[in-house]
């Protein structure tokens, strides 16, 4: 691992141990598990004994190395065997493929003392020469795109091996090699190919195989140290396994939350407050009562809270204007918004203890906090600043005036300053690395309302304990993404900064889209918030639509209302699993966009547009196939079988296990299937419209339905009834599938008009 970065105080890396075995032949990573006598097919089936057939020789030199002893059991020698193969093959095997040269078994291992528990001296693997040759030859490598393209496809080679390698453990419940050694060579793999993609840029073919995972880790870093599943994932899926282990290695940032809410297929939900239960937190170090040791909770505390006049009388949303304030000789000084006025506004976590659901007030100290991070960074002790708990008031009528032009304040501010938690409690790190990953494991870059503050701000910075960065610096970092001084990986410092980038990047990522509601909902992914519906009026305000509509919604209406607001929606909302509005008109229509089965992303500009109208959502340019006569659906175990148009094959159509049925699904049911572009079943329903210009389909449900050939169908069914044998229950209690034939079908090309409501 000695090839990554480390934090700020940490003084080593964790070592991987050198499992031994017979030294790398160097004549080249393919064919070298042959040539040692290996069969790799049986060894990825987990057949270890059939993978050799020399075990008692090998067992015998094992003993003579003293890396077993007498009384190691034949699973034991094997296992260790089988670790020592692999390791040599994928450590010095790429190696010599990197850069092209034989490697010598020292080169990659040095003696480490006592290991892992050892009494006696052991040896470990090190990459710090290997890789700063490797970073030497940066230059040799960019004009040489043939073997660079080599060593990347050797890469995904290896790769793909080690994730075949561990799903065979996990099915037979093996144990090769140490979690180090795994982590070791899947960093190693992916930094690699990485560096080289970077180097030649558009040059190297893309790659379609899923970056490897490192489960012991994951489960270490989440039931161990406590992070966050989500974090722990996104990390994993934004820079990879080495970005993960330098993450662990951030054992002072530990948020101390309760994460055992978190679905890493969603978000940290940890955050979350409970309104009613909220604390209000003072900051300690301007505290007025921080010499005597108050715990603040009292009512004698003598750091009391400043509460914001009476906004209705003062104007200050005259004009389009909204509250701006400077807190002079501990009191607040409210000054209205106008065009031209420079202020800072702050962007914060409420969990963090710097909001107020109950009144428009916060301690004195959290504000001479505010004031002087404010002052600090504009250089001006006059800077006002704008901030939601005072600046949002209770009063109905004026809190959705401040709501509406929040995207405004925000757009207008010339700081924006990022107030969390854990930010707050460390000094600025002194490796951009580490900075990055700071900011972007910190609680801000997954709350919904930090999507838009980060989007609209002219200029963002981050609060750490002792100094304020500027967003530019990101940029600064990536414009220079090829320095690298001390011989380390770069790739952590690269790809931390463009997730902090895309983080901050809501708008762009709105802009840049066909559908600007697919570019909010991949901003909004790893995101949370304590009130779920509050994202129909975030959305509403970057997507330009009618905020005010849903903010007069009732709160049961929200989401209909937003829908109702969009011009056009992309035609794969009904192909999105997670929950819809059961509402006539809205069924298409997703209800909520936090469910990790709520996906309609598309990447085709020439994808389909929908129109929500009265009657539901309108949209032509799908191709269909439409089957009739088809029974109502109940279970996986009734299905209908046909030959779809221009095929040979039969098909089979069935509902997944667990059908929902809609409650009036049944009485609605007209015996039609309708499947399009993906599987989706439209029970078809309605009349038409004297205004439509030509004949619409309607239909009113949509649910998902499962295609598969019936010969699959069949095996898997067999399948099944071997498992059920096997089981306590007889072959007569088990039902047998049903099956309807359905022989009326015809196509419905795409100018075909419809309407799913």
């Amino acid at each position: 691992m000695d090839f990554l970065p480390l934090p700020e105080g940490v003084e080593s890396h964790w070592p991987v141990p050198d499992l031994g075995g017979p030294d790398f032949d160097n004549k080249g990573f393919e064919g070298f598990d042959e040539r040692q006598g290996w069969n790799l097919a049986a060894l990825l089936k987990g057949d270890v004994k059939g993978s050799r057939k020399d075990w008692p020789e090998v067992a015998s030199a094992l003993l003579k190395e003293g890396r077993i002893t007498t009384t190691s059991t034949e699973d034991e020698v094997n296992l260790a065997t089988v670790g020592a193969f692999f390791q040599t093959w994928f450590f010095f095997g790429t190696w010599q493929e990197v850069l092209a040269r034989p490697i010598l078994r020292s080169e990659g291992s040095v003696e480490s003392g006592t290991l892992l528990g050892h009494s006696r001296n052991t040896m470990h693997l090190t990459a710090s020469n290997l890789y700063k040759e490797f970073l030497r030859r940066q230059r040799e490598l960019q004009q040489d795109l043939k073997r660079a393209t080599q060593i990347v496809l050797h890469s995904r080679r290896a790769q793909s091996i080690l994730q075949d390698l561990d799903r065979a453990c996990d099915e037979h419940s093996l144990e090769f090699f140490p979690m180090t050694v795994h982590l070791a060579l899947c960093a190693l793999l992916q930094d690699l190919e990485a560096n080289i993609s970077v180097w030649h840029a558009d040059s190297i073919p893309k790659t379609s195989v899923a970056w490897l995972r490192c489960d012991p880790l994951e489960q270490k870093m989440v039931f161990e140290d406590g992070w966050c599943p989500v974090m722990v994932h996104r990390v994993s899926s934004a820079i990879g396994i080495g970005g993960q282990y330098y993450m662990n290695l951030l054992s002072d940032f530990q948020d101390n939350l309760a994460h055992e809410g978190c679905n890493k297929a969603s978000a940290c939900v940890a955050s979350n407050i409970d309104e009613e239960n909220y604390v209000v937190r003072h900051q300690p170090d301007y505290c007025l009562c921080q010499p005597t040791g108050c715990e603040h909770g009292t009512a004698d505390c003598a750091c009391h809270h400043l509460e914001m006049p009476d906004l209705s009388s003062l104007g200050v949303f005259d004009n389009g204007g909204f509250p701006l304030v400077q807190i002079e000789n501990d009191k607040i000084k409210v000054v209205p918004y106008r065009p031209g006025v420079r202020f800072a506004a702050i962007s914060h976590v409420w969990s963090d203890g710097m909001g107020n659901p109950k009144s428009n007030s916060l301690p004195i100290c959290q504000l001479r906090f505010i004031q002087d991070r404010v002052t600090g960074l504009t250089g001006n002790e006059d800077t006002l600043f704008w901030i939601d708990a005072l600046c949002v008031p209770m009063q109905k009528s004026l809190k959705k005036l401040a709501i509406l032009r929040m995207a405004t304040t925000y757009g207008a501010a010339s700081h924006v300053l990022v107030f969390s938690g854990e930010l707050l409690r460390r000094k600025l790190p002194p490796s951009p690395e580490e900075a990055f990953m700071s900011i972007l494991c910190s609680k801000w870059t997954g709350r919904l309302w930090t999507i838009q503050e980060a989007a609209l701000a002219k200029n963002i910075f981050f609060v750490f304990a002792d100094k304020t960065i500027p967003y530019l610096f990101v940029e600064q970092v990536l414009n220079t993404v090829n320095a690298n001084t001390d011989n380390t990986s770069g790739l952590i410092r690269t790809r931390a900064a463009i997730a902090v980038m895309a983080s901050t990047m809501g708008d762009i990522l709105i802009k840049r889209e066909t559908f600007p509601i697919i570019g909010f909902m991949e901003a909004l992914r790893y995101r949370s918030t304590s009130r779920p519906l509050d994202v129909t009026i975030c959305a509403s305000s970057l997507l330009g639509t009618d905020l005010k509509a849903v903010l007069d919604a009732p709160h049961d209406r929200k989401m209909q209302t937003f829908w109702s607001c969009q011009s056009k929606v992309p035609v794969s909302v009904l192909w999105s699993y997670g929950p819809r509005l059961n509402v006539d008109g809205f069924r298409w229509a997703p209800s909520d966009f936090f469910h990790p089965e709520t996906d309609f992303t598309v990447s085709d500009p020439e994808h389909p547009a929908g129109r929500p109208g009265a009657s539901g959502l309108y949209f032509q340019g799908v191709l269909a196939i439409m089957l009739d006569k088809v029974p109502f659906p109940t279970n996986e175990l009734s299905y209908s079988r046909s030959n779809l148009p221009s095929s040979s094959q039969s098909y089979v159509f069935h509902a997944p296990r667990r059908f929902e049925e809609p409650v009036d699904m049944k009485s609605s049911w007209t015996g039609s299937w309708t499947l399009g572009v993906l599987a989706v079943l439209l029970p078809s329903k309605g009349s038409q419209n004297e205004e439509e210009e030509q004949p619409v389909l309607y239909a009113r449900h949509i649910s998902k339905v499962l295609i598969q050939t019936e010969a699959s169908w069949l095996e898997r069914n067999a399948t099944l009834a071997t498992v059920a044998d096997a089981s306590d229950t007889s072959a007569s209690d088990r039902e047998t599938p049903g099956c309807v034939n359905v022989e009326a079908f015809f196509e419905l090309d795409r100018t075909q008009a419809w309407c799913v409501g």
